[in-house]
């Protein structure tokens, strides 16, 4: 198993207290032939950059929503995952482990911006999209280890989620 697989394992097994980054050498192939994702593959847009993502989901056992992997070229980027845990004792442990965030950002999350709610570890490759009222963790995102700049260019979520309109 290669140190790729391996770190990808540890993510979805939620051993992240001591993440030092996703591996800068994931292939698309080795990691899609690897799991078992859905069917399909998506696009999305990241970053002040709007940084073009080819992503795919993996459902996951222990997460309510699938594990997005999100893919530039042929080079694993970014991973996600939604409703981490509903478990508060687990989120507060995970970040204690972690220790202070270098920095705080405001975290768009379904259809709402949550002000400084992004608890950010650029230097080791982890954002957790934190809700202040229940103390649970909405998302995280592992990526390889960066700036808060580059983060903030490449991988950071600005957008909330926008909704279409009902037909009357």
């Amino acid at each position: 198993m290669s140190a790729c697989e391996q770190n990808i394992r540890r993510f979805l097994r939620r051993q992240i207290g001591d993440w030092a980054g996703l591996n800068a050498d994931c292939g698309k192939r080795e990691v899609l032939s690897a799991f078992s994702f859905a069917a399909g593959e998506g696009v999305a847009h990241y970053g002040a950059k709007n940084l073009e993502f080819r992503f795919h989901a993996l459902p996951a056992e222990g997460f309510a929503e699938p594990v997005f992997f999100y893919f530039i070229r042929e080079q694993l980027k970014l991973i996600a995952a939604e409703f981490w845990s509903f478990d508060r004792t687990e989120c507060l442990r995970v970040q204690q482990q972690l220790g202070e965030p270098a920095c705080r950002l405001d975290f768009a999350w379904q259809e709402r911006v949550i002000p400084a709610a992004e608890l950010l570890y650029p230097d080791r490759g982890i954002a957790i999209g934190l809700i202040p009222e229940s103390g649970l963790f909405a998302s995280v995102r592992v990526f390889p280890p960066c700036s808060v700049g580059e983060y903030q260019e490449n991988y950071w979520n600005t957008k909330p989620a926008r909704e279409f309109a009902h037909p009357k």
